[in-house]
């Protein structure tokens, strides 16, 4: 659904279409008044991917060095390509599921992904 602020990835919403107009100003008042609506809730782990993802990619567009523990910025480059591609992959959890089409691979991508978070997550500066 197309976010009624006109601001993509800022104030987004994660309802499906509806033809709910009460629905979807209560959602809207939610986005003005707190910068997000409940739908982002139901499924935190998505709407988390969903925010990661464009940030991660432009972080890696920015960044200009690598934290010490790596003697290259291509390692660095490697883990930030690792936790991109493993939270694109989250982001379709819900579709990918649907379609039985998760690989095995494509289960560790993701869970890997929260993992190299989690470990480098005081280094996402620069």
């Amino acid at each position: 659904m197309e976010d009624t602020l006109g601001k993509p990835n800022i104030n987004f919403s994660c309802v499906d279409e509806t033809d709910d107009t009460e629905l979807l100003e209560r959602y809207k008042n939610q986005r003005l008044e707190r910068g997000f609506d409940d739908t982002e809730t139901w499924n935190l782990d998505v709407t988390l991917a969903k925010f990661i993802v464009p940030r991660l990619k432009r972080f890696k567009e920015l960044n200009n060095g690598y934290p010490g523990q790596f003697k290259a910025k291509e390692e660095w480059d490697k883990i930030l390509d690792d936790m991109i591609e493993g939270f694109e992959l989250y982001e379709d959890k819900w579709k990918i599921n649907a379609d039985q089409n998760l690989t095995n691979l494509d289960e560790y991508k993701r869970k890997r992904a929260v993992k190299l978070l989690g470990e480098y997550f005081y280094d996402l500066w620069w």
